[in-house]
C-alpha cells in the first residue's frame, strides 16, 4: 500500500519582512557620517529605519551645528524616501531641560514600536558606551554601523560610492575659513593637515550630504556666504590665568545625551568647561593675562557656510 503525504510551507514565513524586522530610528545629522551608516544600514537589511531623528535649533530653524536649513534637511528626507521627526531645542536650554525633551521623544519612538536607535559614530570608545547606558535604561539598543571602520579608508570608500558631501561648519582653531564651503573630494583629504581626522570625527568639521546611493535625486542648492560665529568666555572675576576654559561642544563626542543625533549638540552655543590652565608666557617670561588664550577676550570662531535651497526643487 502506498500512502501519499503532502505538505504545503508559507514560505514567506521564512524570510525576513518588514514587519518582523525590528524597529529602528535613525539619527540624522544630515553629514557624511549618517549618510554612509544609513548606506550601511540598508545594506545589512536587518532593521526597519521608520524614522530620520534631527536635533533642529528652535530659534534658527537650522539643524543643530550643521548649520543647515531645514527646508534642505526635508528635501534630503524626501529623497531618501523616510520620514523626518524633528526634536526642537529652544535655545539656551539647560541640561534638564534637554534630557527632558529626549526622554520625552523616546518615549514617542517607543510608542511606535521602535527597539533600536541608529548612530553614525566611528571611534569614540566613551561616547559609545554612555549611548548604550542610556538606551540601555530604558530599553532600546544602540547600533553602530561604522564602528572602527578606520577614518582615511572610510572617506575614501564614501567618495568612491558616489557620495557628495559640502562643508558646511568649520571649527576655526582646527581649519581656517578656506575649507567652508568645499567639496569633499580626494583633494580635499590632501589638504587636511596631519592633524585633522579625515572624517572630522572630533569636531573638526561638519557637512552635508547632497548626494549619493541612498537618494533618489540629489539636492539642490546655491552656496551662500561663509560667515563665521565666535563664542566668548565668560567674564571672569579673577585676573589670573588658571580660570576655566569655555569651549562651544562641537563634536559627537560632546553631545549632551545618548540619544541625539549623531555629529549634533544641543545649540551651537552650547559649551562646555574644561580648567586648563593656560601656559603661554608674554616676551618669553612671564604669562600675561592680555595675551593668555584663556583671557576674558579669548573667542572660540567657527565658520559656516550658508546653502541656500533652490526654488521649485522639490521632486517626488
Amino acid at each position: 500500500m502506498t500512502i501519499e503525504v503532502s505538505f504545503s510551507f508559507n514560505t514567506s514565513n521564512f524570510k525576513m519582512t518588514e514587519e518582523n524586522k525590528p524597529k529602528a530610528l535613525f539619527n540624522w545629522s544630515s553629514g557624511k557620517d549618517s549618510a554612509f551608516a544609513l548606506y550601511k544600514t540598508f545594506q545589512e537589511n536587518k532593521l526597519e529605519v521608520v524614522t530620520l531623528l534631527t536635533s533642529v535649533s528652535e530659534e534658527f530653524e537650522r539643524i543643530s551645528m550643521h548649520g543647515v536649513r531645514v527646508a534642505l534637511l526635508e528635501q534630503q528626507a524626501q529623497s531618501i524616501g523616510l520620514p523626518v521627526t524633528r526634536m526642537m531645542l529652544p535655545k539656551d536650554v539647560s541640561m534638564d531641560g534637554y534630557r527632558d525633551i529626549v526622554g520625552n521623544k523616546m518615549k514617542e519612538m517607543q510608542e511606535l514600536g521602535v527597539t533600536h536607535s541608529i548612530f553614525g559614530d566611528i571611534f569614540l570608545e566613551d561616547l559609545r558606551k554612555y549611548r548604550e547606558d542610556q538606551l540601555n535604561s530604558i530599553g532600546m539598543q544602540a547600533v553602530f554601523p561604522l564602528w572602527k571602520i578606520d577614518t582615511k579608508q572610510l572617506i575614501r570608500d564614501f567618495i568612491d560610492l558616489g557620495f557628495k558631501t559640502i562643508v558646511t561648519c568649520v571649527n576655526g582653531s582646527k581649519l581656517d575659513k578656506s575649507f567652508a564651503g568645499r567639496i569633499i573630494d580626494h583633494q580635499f583629504l590632501d589638504d587636511l593637515p596631519e592633524s585633522v581626522d579625515q572624517c572630522g570625527e572630533n569636531g573638526e568639521f561638519h557637512t552635508f550630504t547632497f548626494d549619493g546611493p541612498i537618494f533618489k535625486h540629489p539636492i539642490e542648492f546655491d552656496i551662500g556666504e561663509v560667515v563665521s560665529k565666535s563664542y566668548p568666555k565668560p567674564k571672569s572675576t579673577s585676573n589670573t590665568c588658571s580660570t576655566a576654559i569655555t569651549k562651544p561642544s562641537t563634536t559627537d563626542s560632546t553631545t549632551t545625551d545618548a540619544t541625539t543625533t549623531d555629529s549634533t549638540t544641543t545649540d551651537s552655543t552650547t559649551s562646555t568647561t574644561d580648567s586648563t590652565t593656560c601656559k603661554v608666557p608674554k616676551n618669553g617670561d612671564e604669562k600675561s593675562n592680555e595675551d593668555c588664550r584663556c583671557c576674558d577676550d579669548f573667542k572660540y570662531v567657527f565658520w559656516f557656510c550658508d546653502l541656500i535651497p533652490k526654488e521649485g526643487t522639490n521632486k517626488e
